[in-house]
């Protein structure tokens, strides 16, 4: 359900790059809710033409948009005139054709600003992944220079398959935990995947045995790999991030509805498996490990493509892992690597908090004094964790252990 559809009547028509709306209208007023505008042009540019030729409102048209969206059962509309109310309702029988709905569809494009897909083969120039390459926009509607050339030739010269997708559906959302300090391991993929499994942190995992960490390791560092706009997830400390999460309380699964009952649920109903994050990683953890075997192959061995291909097979897959389907355990690793990845380093990802800088994000600032009379100046300064002491030192979170034993089920809260 969509609030604010019309993102305060700016979508309503009244509205343009060279237009402005008449005296009394609600964003003349209040400019409120924050979006942006360029986008909001680009997509009135489209839409008012569909409008024009089908004798109806910019307005129905966007309404009309949003109701043609899969996801999208009903909006919310605020309209404060009658007519407004009446015009708003016959977007309702308004049926926009596919043409139509491309051209807004590419007008009002999200770019992509979070990890999204890896690649399966990566050029001899090292050059950064179309995950690291989405963060290059942000970088420069900042301010802050460009990390790798970002010419058309440039790209051109990637040979990229993007095959990896955050889909969330069945992926579990960690609650913050403590961070550890491991020696970074040496830079790039190759160094990463030549080091011996587990020797990041040998013996040093909480959850985590020495055969789950020789998968989890370079399986992260495939989902997000080094290059040269930043490290790559087992550099970052993503491993020690999940490590952390699947020890504690949340992998205990404490605030987890665990009474049941345990039937197959549709892709909106979220995750429905009777585990808690920590049984469905070790359980899964475990089928892995037999199917390498079976197949009499070790993943961290395994050439890059090889490793890829792997990982597909478990995102498309529909085997069953020691009773966790491969597609929901895949989705949950994904997940986890993001959100480790991108966490603030306080809950043991983000080493260095090399990924904020590498997307702009300041992190957490306690004031904005100094600044906060400086208007259309970019705040450009050096990410700062929630934990930062004056010093510059970021203080572990502590571990949050489970008030029970793992295995225990548990009933609403």
């Amino acid at each position: 359900m969509v609030w604010s559809p019309l993102a305060g009547g700016l979508l309503s028509g009244k509205y343009g790059r060279e237009q402005q709306a008449e005296a009394g209208s609600r964003r003349v007023a209040f400019d409120f809710p924050p979006v942006d505008k360029e986008r909001a042009w680009d997509a009135i540019d489209a839409m008012r033409p569909i409008a024009q030729a089908r004798g109806t409102s910019v307005a129905q048209v966007a309404l009309a948009w949003l109701l043609h969206q899969p996801q999208v059962t009903s909006v919310i509309v605020g309209a404060k005139r009658p007519e407004q109310l009446a015009d708003n309702i016959g977007a309702t029988g308004l049926t926009l054709g596919a043409d139509e709905l491309a051209r807004i569809d590419e007008a009002s494009r999200l770019p992509p600003s979070i990890p999204a897909g890896c690649s399966s083969a990566r050029a001899s120039t090292g050059a950064g992944s179309w995950t690291k390459r989405a963060a290059e926009p942000r970088r420069q509607a900042r301010g802050l220079p460009p990390a790798v050339p970002t010419s058309g030739a440039a790209m051109d010269r990637q040979s990229r398959r993007i095959f990896l997708k955050v889909s969330g559906a069945a992926a579990l959302t960690p609650a913050g935990l403590h961070a550890a300090a491991p020696a970074a391991p040496a830079h790039g993929h190759d160094a990463a995947r030549s080091a011996a499994p587990g020797a990041q942190r040998a013996g040093s995992y909480l959850f985590f045995s020495a055969v789950e960490a020789a998968f989890v390791e370079p399986a992260v560092d495939r989902l997000i790999p080094p290059d040269a706009l930043g490290p790559g997830a087992r550099e970052a400390g993503v491993p020690e991030f999940m490590d952390l999460q699947l020890a504690g309380a949340w992998g205990a699964g404490e605030r987890l509805y665990r009474s049941g009952p345990w039937a197959a649920g549709t892709p909106s109903q979220g995750y429905q498996l009777p585990f808690t994050p920590a049984e469905l990683f070790r359980n899964a953890l475990r089928g892995v490990a037999m199917d390498l075997q079976r197949a009499g192959k070790d993943f961290a061995g395994m050439a890059g493509p090889e490793q890829d291909a792997y990982l597909t097979g478990l995102q498309n897959g529909v085997q069953d892992l020691e009773g966790v389907p491969a597609r929901v355990f895949f989705e949950s690793l994904l997940a986890m690597t993001v959100e480790g990845y991108f966490c603030d380093p306080a809950y043991g990802g983000n080493k260095g908090m090399a990924a904020w800088a590498m997307i702009g994000f300041p992190g957490a600032y306690g004031n904005y004094y100094e600044v906060v009379d400086r208007h259309g100046v970019a705040f450009n300064v050096p990410p700062r964790s929630l934990a930062q002491d004056a010093a510059g030192h970021v203080q572990p979170l502590p571990v949050a252990r489970p008030a029970a034993g793992p295995g225990q089920r548990k009933g609403s809260r």
